[in-house]
């Protein structure tokens, strides 16, 4: 999960030190801390109603391209908006840290999300996510 030692990978998720602790990140000092871009703490319900107001234009738009090229830390192509990753297809969204995410999909005007309680490993969130892909693809 962190990759080669002192890799731009490794040295982002390990930073802040113990993000990638799950002592440290599922404790309550964790849990009250403000960490930019790590530790947003919503339910689900909050974060879909948020991606849906954006979608109906009671917010600003986030997908609006500001970089596309090489991400360093994913080892892809990417298009980022105002923090949110653009995909071609033209849904944006966002993942964190133990698999929490949000999507959106203008085309439908769907919004989603998926939080845990507490963080752990990506395989409950590699189950979640091909479960979503599957019922998405058959319903839509």
């Amino acid at each position: 999960m962190l990759g080669i030692p002192d890799s731009v990978h490794a040295r982002a998720v390990s930073n802040p030190p113990g993000a990638r602790d799950l002592a440290v990140v599922n404790s309550p000092l964790w849990r009250r801390a403000a960490v930019p871009a790590v530790n947003i703490h919503a339910t689900a319900t909050g974060i879909a109603r948020f991606y849906a107001a954006i979608l109906d234009g009671r917010l600003p738009d986030l997908a609006i391209p500001q970089y596309t090229g090489a991400d360093l830390f994913l080892e892809s192509e990417v298009t980022w908006g105002l923090g949110v990753q653009i995909e071609p297809d033209g849904t944006w969204g966002q993942g964190g840290l133990g698999g929490n995410a949000g999507w959106a999909d203008p085309a439908r005007e769907l919004a989603i999300a998926y939080v845990t309680r507490r963080l752990g490993d990506f395989t409950t969130v590699d189950r979640i996510e091909q479960a979503l892909g599957e019922s998405y693809a058959a319903n839509f």
